[in-house]
């Protein structure tokens, strides 16, 4: 993973642009939030299929609310785990910002 902080002010909108690169295969993104009773809260975008879109808006539910992390992620290649039978979607590369308080 490539991670790096900055300082986003709260009730920042986050606009979020990935390259060619990474929206050629699926990916979301994946992001917590401090709230206005000061719990954290972890939630996720949608998840965007390959070339569907390379833009994301962040934004959170209150204009207090202060982000912590966000983190794009793309998916790699679908699996099959062979004991389970189950199809495991891994996790090819990830991008994290942290936020500076």
């Amino acid at each position: 993973a490539v991670s790096f902080s900055r300082a986003v002010p709260a009730g920042t909108t986050l606009q979020i642009t990935v390259p060619p690169e990474v929206a050629g295969a699926p990916w979301h993104v994946v992001f917590s939030y401090r709230d206005d009773a000061g719990q954290q809260v972890d939630e996720r975008s949608r998840l965007f299929p390959a070339d569907e879109r390379s833009r994301y808006t962040l934004e959170l539910p209150t204009p207090t609310a202060r982000l912590l992390e966000a983190q794009v992620q793309q998916f790699g290649a679908p699996t099959v785990n062979q004991q389970t039978q189950e199809t495991d979607y891994p996790i090819r590369a990830s991008w994290v910002l942290r936020v500076d308080r």
